[in-house]
């Protein structure tokens, strides 16, 4: 609701990340490309991650699409590339998908980093993304992210991310062993 409201009733749209990011998911979820675009605006999301966010929603057209958008703008934008790079990945093109993402020379969204290295690990092994993932500064990702969190999870467990301190979703413990209680 509060990402829909009108600006003349003086709402700024969602003020916590969260929530953007879940305003931006719901949108995504039905294919909605106007109300996705206008939400991430209005909740400051990135518009990398926002393609990000469409392929693990499995809305690869909308992916495609986006970032396709944000690198005719920035041919720089590497979360933009990350992200055409899983596209390329998941469609089953390995060889290309690496092209350019040697050498990040921006902060991109912490979920386009995660994303690649994903998709990467699938193609070239944990290997050869835990040693790409570990040269990349990424923009971290919002707390309690609801498909970051459990992917950063997941590549904690695989080996491909460091294990590391922060929000609860991206607390992990040792592979196989369970993060520390929120008390």
């Amino acid at each position: 609701a509060v990402a829909e409201a009108p600006r003349e009733l003086g709402v700024r749209g969602p003020r916590d990340a969260t929530v953007a990011r879940l305003a931006v998911d719901d949108a995504l979820a039905r294919g909605d490309r106007e109300a996705t675009l206008r939400r991430a605006t209005r909740g400051h999301v990135p518009a990398a991650e926002v393609a990000a966010r469409a392929l693990l929603l499995e809305r690869q057209e909308l992916a495609t699409e986006i970032a396709s958008s944000v690198l005719a703008a920035d041919p720089t934008a590497s979360g933009a590339q990350m992200v055409k790079a899983a596209i390329a990945v998941t469609a089953g093109n390995a060889g290309k998908a690496a092209d350019g993402l040697a050498k990040v020379s921006d902060q991109p969204p912490e979920l386009c980093a995660l994303l690649f290295a994903d998709r990467l690990a699938i193609a070239a092994g944990n290997e050869a993304a835990r040693a790409w993932l570990a040269r990349i500064t990424f923009t971290p990702m919002a707390a309690h992210d609801p498909l970051a969190g459990p992917l950063a999870t997941d590549l904690v467990a695989r080996g491909i991310l460091p294990p590391r301190v922060g929000p609860a979703e991206r607390v992990s413990a040792t592979p196989g062993e369970r993060p520390p209680a929120n008390d």
